[in-house]
């Protein structure tokens, strides 16, 4: 999936949050800090990040 965000300026931290169905068929809820990096125009960030 992809979405495109128009984030007002000075914002300098953002949450994405969702509900998933687990691997047991339960629900869970999941939450991605996006940082002031994150936060720039024209930027594409993917979720979620990989570990290194």
């Amino acid at each position: 999936m992809k979405i495109t965000l128009e984030i007002p300026d000075g914002v300098i931290c953002a949450f994405l949050s969702g509900v998933q169905h687990g691997s047991t068929g339960n629900l869970e809820m999941f939450a991605y800090q996006l940082c002031t990096d994150d936060l720039v125009d024209g930027k594409e960030t993917k979720l979620p990040r990989k570990e290194n």
